[in-house]
């Protein structure tokens, strides 16, 4: 078949790259299709590699004939990894088996790597049979600088005989390179924190001089690299010592402050081990005190406050997709002014916190 036949039936294996395939993304497999010619196509893993795009057919993907195959190579990426998506074409006489756990790819400054198969294994094509598979990169760093590389991709025909197909890439000349192309990030983080208020200032000395433990549940979503959104809830715990101000001559439960906040999320990326991060968030900022059976409130402030966090994610372990990081956080609480049963309430708390992260 020519490569402009090649073509007409690659593009539909190129509808393969039309959108992101949620199962994939979700588990890091890849859907697997072996069979005849007019199958219908699947999908790729993540999306295009913009640098890599062909502004003449809007994708990513490249056409070579090479040991009688024709092959579809196509680069694609997701917030962890990138991925090297392959479709085979048999069109020789005779079958051929493709050695997929000696794919190599071999880039333009000479560094060369070998592609994780996403758990299909060996396809053994018979004449006029397609197969896709897709392989994950070892790292996303090199594709920072690299604008070139060759696919080469053994193949087994007859009787023991070898032949290395390659396919080749380059990106445009010129064209700026995302971040998100050659930078692993967490797209989504869980954090659960134990915070501690160590100071305040205003009236909130009167109800915050001692320490007292408090708890924050945070979550936040990052759709590019540093810049995301984030959501936490939590309770900052001032005990009793100011019950006299607040309420003098009841019985009561401690102070409590709990908050609901939105807010914004940014964050650098020095080294794998390690991220740094600083959140800003605004939302409801509620003073309480109980009875001592809790069914009824003694004073009760609601307000709009503001939370400044500053925090370090160190990693403790990884495995496959999931990352758990420790790590300490300053916070900031400016807690908005009031009255707060029989006294005013109003400042800055200062809290120190120790999370654990999951993403």
């Amino acid at each position: 078949m020519s490569l402009a036949a090649a073509r007409a039936a690659a593009d539909a294996s190129s509808a393969i790259g039309a959108g992101v395939s949620a199962g994939v993304a979700a588990g890091a497999t890849a859907s697997v299709l072996d069979g005849p010619r007019g199958a219908p196509p699947i999908e790729v893993v993540g999306s295009d590699l913009p640098e890599w795009v062909d502004p003449l057919t809007g994708s990513a993907s490249r056409l070579a004939e090479s040991c009688g195959l024709v092959l579809e190579a196509r680069l694609s990426g997701m917030p962890r990894q990138n991925y090297l998506n392959l479709t085979i074409a048999n069109e020789t006489d005779a079958p051929v088996v493709i050695d997929v756990h000696g794919v190599t790819v071999r880039f333009g400054s000479g560094v060369t790597r070998r592609v994780t198969e996403l758990g299909a294994g060996d396809a053994e094509l018979r004449p006029d049979w397609w197969a896709h598979r897709a392989f994950a990169f070892p790292s996303k760093a090199e594709f920072e600088h690299e604008d070139r590389l060759r696919v080469e991709l053994p193949i087994r025909v007859g009787e023991g005989e070898v032949c290395v197909a390659t396919v080749s890439m380059a990106h445009r000349p010129g064209v700026k390179v995302p971040e998100r192309s050659y930078t692993s990030f967490s797209p989504l983080e869980l954090a659960f924190g134990l915070t501690t208020h160590f100071a305040a200032t205003g009236d909130l000395r009167r109800i915050a001089e001692r320490v007292n433990p408090g708890f924050d549940l945070g979550f936040t979503f990052y759709p590019w690299v540093h810049h995301g959104f984030t959501f936490e809830l939590g309770i900052d715990a001032f005990g009793r010592n100011g019950l006299d101000a607040v309420a003098p001559q009841q019985a009561s439960r401690s102070i409590t402050g709990t908050f609901f906040m939105l807010g914004y999320s940014y964050r650098i990326l020095p080294i794998r081990q390690l991220a740094l991060e600083y959140n800003l968030n605004a939302g409801l900022y509620a003073l309480e005190a109980q009875t001592p059976d809790g069914k009824d409130t003694v004073a009760f402030s609601p307000g709009f406050g503001v939370r400044e966090k500053l925090k370090l994610n160190f990693l403790l372990w990884t495995a496959d997709q999931t990352r758990i990081e420790l790590g300490p956080a300053l916070i900031l609480s400016v807690v908005p002014a009031g009255e707060f049963g029989a006294t005013t309430v109003s400042g800055n708390l200062f809290s120190g916190a120790l999370y654990l992260t999951m993403d």
